[in-house]
């Protein structure tokens, strides 16, 4: 499951990096939020963890399971949480528009299966552990 998740994850934020790196004007105007000069230095600089992001994902993706493994399913989790959180703050504080909501359903759902991959990867460990003694 890891290297489907990982796959699909990996692809979907090259499509956001190359998104930010050369539309990021339809990305805020989504959002209905200005382009700005400060916009201006953080999008190339987004692109580009984005597209580390999408780097580490699909190199990653047929590893087994593994503390490193773990340490990406674990921080895919934080991340995304973490930004589906901002995202609704935003909302909230009228910074953004009810246009960040599909990408607040991209980051839990996303949140939601790397947390299931990991989950799944431990109980195997476990039941691993229990048919050895």
């Amino acid at each position: 499951m890891y290297k489907i998740v990982a796959t699909l994850t990996g692809i979907a934020n090259l499509g956001f990096a190359l998104m930010w790196l050369l539309q990021p004007r339809t990305v805020l105007s989504l959002w209905i939020v200005e382009h700005t000069d400060t916009c201006a230095i953080i999008e190339p600089r987004l692109a580009i963890l984005l597209a580390t992001l999408s780097l580490l994902l699909l190199l990653s993706r047929n590893a087994p399971p593994s503390p490193t493994r773990s340490a990406i399913c674990i921080a895919m989790v934080f991340g995304a949480l973490s930004l589906a959180t901002i995202s609704l703050y935003d909302l909230w504080s009228g910074i953004a528009s009810a246009g960040v909501l599909p990408g607040v359903g991209f980051n839990l759902f996303f949140a939601l299966v790397f947390a299931i991959v990991e989950w799944n990867a431990r109980s195997e460990i476990r039941e691993a552990k229990r048919a050895r003694t």
